[in-house]
Protein backbone atom coordinates (compact mmCIF):
# COMPACT_ATOMS: atom_id res chain seq x y z
CA UNK A 1 0.00 0.00 0.00
CA UNK A 2 2.81 2.37 0.86
CA UNK A 3 4.51 1.73 -2.50
CA UNK A 4 1.43 1.67 -4.75
CA UNK A 5 1.73 5.36 -5.68
CA UNK A 6 5.43 4.94 -6.54
CA UNK A 7 5.21 1.61 -8.39
CA UNK A 8 2.18 2.53 -10.49
CA UNK A 9 3.95 5.16 -12.64
CA UNK A 10 6.95 2.83 -13.10
CA UNK A 11 4.72 0.06 -14.43
CA UNK A 12 2.85 2.47 -16.66
CA UNK A 13 6.14 3.68 -18.21
CA UNK A 14 7.74 0.28 -18.72
CA UNK A 15 4.91 -1.97 -19.90
CA UNK A 16 4.67 -2.11 -23.69
CA UNK A 17 1.23 -1.23 -24.98
CA UNK A 18 -0.78 -4.29 -25.99
CA UNK A 19 1.24 -6.94 -24.13
CA UNK A 20 -0.69 -9.13 -21.63
CA UNK A 21 0.73 -7.42 -18.54
CA UNK A 22 -0.16 -4.01 -19.96
CA UNK A 23 -3.82 -5.05 -20.27
CA UNK A 24 -3.82 -6.51 -16.77
CA UNK A 25 -2.31 -3.32 -15.33
CA UNK A 26 -4.91 -1.18 -17.12
CA UNK A 27 -7.69 -3.14 -15.41
CA UNK A 28 -5.98 -3.13 -12.01
CA UNK A 29 -4.24 0.23 -11.73
CA UNK A 30 -7.18 2.13 -10.25
CA UNK A 31 -7.55 -0.54 -7.55
CA UNK A 32 -3.88 -1.32 -6.90
CA UNK A 33 -3.98 0.08 -3.37
CA UNK A 34 -6.60 -2.51 -2.38
CA UNK A 35 -4.93 -5.48 -4.12
CA UNK A 36 -2.65 -8.13 -2.65
CA UNK A 37 1.00 -7.53 -3.66
CA UNK A 38 3.30 -10.56 -3.50
CA UNK A 39 6.93 -9.45 -3.81
CA UNK A 40 10.10 -11.54 -4.19
CA UNK A 41 13.67 -10.78 -5.34
CA UNK A 42 12.78 -12.09 -8.84
CA UNK A 43 9.51 -10.27 -9.40
CA UNK A 44 6.09 -9.50 -8.05
CA UNK A 45 2.47 -10.44 -8.52
CA UNK A 46 -0.54 -8.24 -7.96
CA UNK A 47 -3.76 -10.14 -7.31
CA UNK A 48 -7.27 -9.06 -6.40
CA UNK A 49 -8.08 -9.00 -2.72
CA UNK A 50 -9.88 -12.11 -1.50
CA UNK A 51 -12.43 -11.50 1.24
CA UNK A 52 -11.93 -13.45 4.48
CA UNK A 53 -14.66 -16.05 3.95
CA UNK A 54 -14.14 -17.56 7.40
CA UNK A 55 -15.71 -14.38 8.85
CA UNK A 56 -18.92 -14.75 6.82
CA UNK A 57 -21.34 -17.03 8.71
CA UNK A 58 -22.83 -18.47 5.51
CA UNK A 59 -19.38 -19.72 4.49
CA UNK A 60 -18.16 -20.61 7.97
CA UNK A 61 -21.09 -22.89 8.84
CA UNK A 62 -22.64 -24.17 5.60
CA UNK A 63 -25.36 -26.80 5.52
CA UNK A 64 -23.64 -28.53 2.61
CA UNK A 65 -20.30 -28.31 0.83
CA UNK A 66 -19.41 -29.09 -2.75
CA UNK A 67 -15.77 -29.93 -3.48
CA UNK A 68 -14.52 -29.48 -7.04
CA UNK A 69 -11.17 -30.22 -8.62
CA UNK A 70 -9.89 -29.61 -12.12
CA UNK A 71 -6.91 -31.91 -11.59
CA UNK A 72 -8.27 -34.95 -9.79
CA UNK A 73 -7.32 -38.19 -11.48
CA UNK A 74 -8.77 -40.77 -9.12
CA UNK A 75 -11.87 -40.22 -6.91
CA UNK A 76 -10.11 -42.17 -4.14
CA UNK A 77 -7.53 -39.39 -3.95
CA UNK A 78 -10.29 -36.88 -3.20
CA UNK A 79 -11.80 -39.18 -0.54
CA UNK A 80 -8.41 -39.50 1.13
CA UNK A 81 -7.86 -35.74 1.18
CA UNK A 82 -11.21 -34.69 2.62
CA UNK A 83 -12.19 -37.83 4.52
Amino acid sequence: LELADDVGPLLHERLAEGEPNWWAWRRLRNHAATACWLVSPRGFTITPWVPPSWRIPHFREPERRLYLSATIGDPEDLRRRIG
